[in-house]
């Protein structure tokens, strides 16, 4: 499946509020293609400075499957 701009940035806006409404801490959210290209990410305010590798890594695990 691919994915247009707004449909990954509706994705992001989908996470970030569902973190807020979990009371989650600040979030970072990658989101990638089947070619492992970066697609969309965004790094919420005082977002801790690993949370890009750690987003960017998550996403690795279901591209093997």
């Amino acid at each position: 499946m691919i994915l247009t701009l707004d449909q990954t940035e509706a994705a992001i806006d989908g996470a970030l509020a569902k973190g807020a409404n979990n009371r989650m801490q600040q979030l970072t959210i990658a989101v990638l293609d089947a070619g492992e290209h970066m697609l969309a990410f965004r790094r919420q305010d005082d977002s801790g400075i690993l949370r890009r590798k750690t987003a960017i890594g998550k996403t690795y695990g279901p591209l093997g499957f």
